[in-house]
């Protein structure tokens, strides 16, 4: 009883950590909202909110986030896996190098839609020039904030509540 106890207010400090740096990363200097990112990215395909291929792959991302499956991005693989200090059964964000095989994973590194091609095409430019060449954190999908740490060569995700719903 006593380990079982100790485990579950392990992993509600682990969770409240996590959220806080999500929330301390988001009110920092160093953070672009997905609102801005995103705008970013219209301007430059010249391309607006409404039309169809970035609905299209919004309406993608969110259903990918919601089953807890594989984006695969030209820099990394945003997927989903269980992390013991996080909880027994909620599946988190984790960046990966690599496609998992047993993973259904949405490609956004490119498209056989010119115009969709285009989107993903800047939208991985932008994420790239702002985390790699910037050292931003970038909110890069809705409530899913990334970073590149080129000393130590490694990604960092950050993420609230929304995203394990």
């Amino acid at each position: 009883m006593f380990s079982k106890n100790k485990k579950n207010i392990d992993q509600n400090n682990y969770e409240q950590l996590i959220f806080q740096n999500f929330n301390n990363v988001k009110n920092s200097s160093n953070f672009i909202d997905f609102q801005s990112f995103l705008n970013q990215i219209l301007i430059v395909a010249n391309l607006s909110e409404n039309d169809e291929c970035v609905q299209k792959m919004l309406q993608k991302s969110q259903e990918t986030i919601a089953n807890k499956n594989e984006i695969a991005f030209k820099l990394f693989v945003l997927s989903f896996i269980k992390d013991t200090r996080f909880s027994e059964t909620i599946l988190v964000p984790e960046i990966l190098k690599e496609t998992n095989s047993r993973l259904i994973t949405v490609n956004f590194k490119d498209s056989k839609s010119v115009k969709e091609d285009l989107f993903i095409t800047i939208y991985n430019q932008t994420l790239e020039e702002l985390i790699i060449k910037n050292n931003k954190w970038v909110e890069f999908l809705p409530n899913l904030i990334i970073n590149y740490d080129n000393v130590l060569d490694k990604y960092t995700i950050l993420f609230n509540q929304e995203v394990l719903k």
